[in-house]
């Protein structure tokens, strides 16, 4: 038979945690997530809010790194693009709280690299994978944690970034206008 890649989309929560080391409750919490995640994943516009501050709230300093590894699971061999655009929005709203601890700090920065140089077919993704880059080295240099939730205002705005129009008046009477990331 063929073989099933471990580290791939799958449709249905995990059964056990990627991470190795956990305690039991973390183990427990882990599958939660888990299954909250796909939940996020089959929420509509009007819930998703809802589900991704669910599973923020969810996240605690022991876990941090399989909830990375997980948004990473679910992206990687996903056929449907709009979700890989909502798991990496997901992972933008986790970074105003969380960042990778120093165990996987490079190698998932390595990792959002990789994607945003093989993906060539959606802008979309790479410009919010762009932002991720970003905000995980700027989140990695605010030690330590943040204390609080995000605002689900914060998140709102986080999960709906778009390029913002900047218009250049030159001297001799012409202008013109440029979209910049929200992230520069």
């Amino acid at each position: 038979g063929r073989k099933r890649l471990v580290f791939s989309f799958e449709e249905e929560a995990l059964g056990t945690p990627l991470t190795k080391g956990l305690s039991v409750s973390n183990q427990e919490t882990a599958v939660n997530a888990s299954g909250i995640l796909i939940d996020y994943l089959e929420a509509n516009a009007a819930e998703s809010l809802g589900v991704a501050v669910k599973l923020i709230e969810l996240i605690n300093p022991a876990i941090v790194d399989e909830i990375f590894l997980q948004l990473f699971k679910q992206s990687n061999c996903n056929p449907n693009a709009l979700e890989i655009l909502k798991i990496y929005k997901l992972y933008a709203m986790i970074t105003t709280y969380f960042v990778p601890t120093n165990n996987y700090f490079n190698k998932i920065l390595s990792h959002i690299l990789y994607l945003i140089e093989t993906n060539v077919q959606y802008p979309e993704i790479n410009s919010l994978l762009k932002y991720c880059f970003f905000r995980t080295i700027t989140s990695g240099n605010q030690k330590p944690q943040r204390l609080l939730v995000p605002f689900e205002e914060e998140l709102f705005w986080v999960e709906n970034l778009k390029k913002i129009p900047i218009t250049v008046y030159l001297l001799n009477d012409s202008k013109y206008t440029f979209l910049v990331e929200s992230f520069t």
